[in-house]
């Protein structure tokens, strides 16, 4: 079982520790939803802002998996 979350660099304006997982198993698993957590928070300041954000061809934000071809997030 694993627990983490996104640290961004001091300066970029986002929480300390954003995408907060407990207990997911498998490190795979873990990134997931940690990245689901991060792509949450990245739309919602969107929304505030009223900035469109794209997704770039072959990003899955549906839950089936993030990242390039490699499986590596991006």
């Amino acid at each position: 079982m694993l627990s983490g979350y996104a640290t961004f660099a001091n300066g970029s304006g986002m929480p300390a520790q954003i995408g907060e997982v407990r207990h997911v198993f498998g490190k795979k698993n873990a990134k997931e939803e940690i990245a689901k957590g991060v792509w949450e928070i990245l739309q919602e300041l969107a929304a505030k802002r009223n900035v469109k954000v794209d997704v770039k061809e072959g990003m899955d934000v549906d839950g089936e998996g993030f990242g390039g071809s490699d499986g590596r997030l991006v």
